[in-house]
């Protein structure tokens, strides 16, 4: 919108049928004449209503700004045949609201409420901003009378527009890392390292006392214990053992925290084998942002490090085989 908010003039009461609105401020708290908004098309405004529970048909809104609250529970509001084109729809409740054969294109939608009342009927959702943000979506009922009208909003979400953040730390990613064997692994790589760790360190201190004892013995059979070495520490260590605590961490943390949908099913099962709508499992994907901040990192560094550690062991046995191999000449 070129003009600011404040600066567009009020209107209070709604349009007439087939009325082309712009740029106006249009301010509604009651319902509208019929309870009905067909055919207009709205440009360049802004949209503020509260508990109007009004109807909209076949209207078009490009540039629009939309605050709107239908919750005083006295009916309900529709969205039929509608379409947005680089909206903004900021802190809408949407309660007991039937959304059908509507269009956002290129629109934001932030903080707006839904509930379980609400229900979607061939939805399009073209490259949407701010549906993270969003609460409820995941409760929404879908009334899909065509199977292509549901195939057609999972491919849209393919293209959902997301943060950096949310993109590459959604449950969806980390399933990758949490469906593998590390829990296991890690946890008993955890335990086994203090206890080599203990038995090194308490066989080379008796080697130790037993070394010292021969230096003050004058028996000749003591000569070989001074012969005896202690045994060295496996290199990288300490390294391999930060590694398995972070992944191990990480692992807790899918278990724990990692919504159940997301855990035993991949998206692609959930939307072409069970036909359920990808928002269901998106919005659960989307859910505890801190901890899938931490668990990803935890995944990244700690897998890092375990590869290092492990590329330069093997590195270290072909070198090895390299040199004193019977096979290579």
């Amino acid at each position: 919108m070129t003009q600011a908010i404040s600066d567009l003039p009020l209107r209070r009461d709604w349009p007439a049928d087939n009325e082309l609105v712009e740029g106006i401020d249009l301010f509604a708290e009651e319902r509208p004449k019929g309870g009905h908004i067909r055919n207009c098309t709205f440009e360049n405004c802004v949209i503020r209503a509260k508990n109007c529970n009004a109807t909209f048909e076949n209207c078009v809104f490009t540039n629009c700004h939309w605050d709107y609250r239908s919750r005083d529970g006295s009916g309900d509001s529709r969205f039929e045949s509608m379409r947005f084109h680089n909206c903004k729809l900021v802190n809408c409740d949407f309660y007991n609201f039937w959304f059908e054969r509507v269009e956002f294109k290129n629109s934001h939608l932030i903080r707006c409420k839904f509930e379980p009342t609400s229900t979607f009927t061939a939805l399009r959702l073209i490259r949407i901003y701010g549906l993270p943000t969003c609460i409820g979506l995941g409760s929404v009922e879908f009334n899909e009378k065509n199977i292509s009208d549901l195939v057609k909003l999972n491919n849209d979400l393919n293209g959902i527009q997301l943060d950096f953040i949310t993109k590459w730390t959604s449950w969806e990613r980390i399933r990758r890392f949490g469906q593998l064997p590390l829990f296991g692994a890690s946890f008993a790589i955890l335990i086994a390292m203090p206890v080599v760790f203990y038995a090194l360190t308490a066989y080379n201190l008796q080697i130790s006392q037993l070394q010292n004892w021969a230096e003050q013995s004058s028996l000749e059979n003591a000569v070989w214990i001074t012969a005896l070495r202690q045994a060295p520490y496996p290199s990288l260590m300490l390294l391999a053992l930060v590694g398995s605590v972070l992944l191990a961490g990480a692992s807790t943390l899918f278990a724990l925290r990692c919504p159940p949908r997301i855990s035993e099913f991949s998206l692609e099962r959930w939307t072409d084998e069970f036909r359920r709508p990808a928002l269901h499992y998106l919005t659960q994907s989307w859910k505890h942002p801190r901890t899938r901040f931490a668990c990803m990192g935890f995944y990244l560094a700690g897998g890092s490090i375990s590869a290092f550690v492990l590329g330069v062991k093997l590195w270290n046995v072909a070198d090895l085989f390299w040199r004193y191999s019977p096979f290579i000449p």
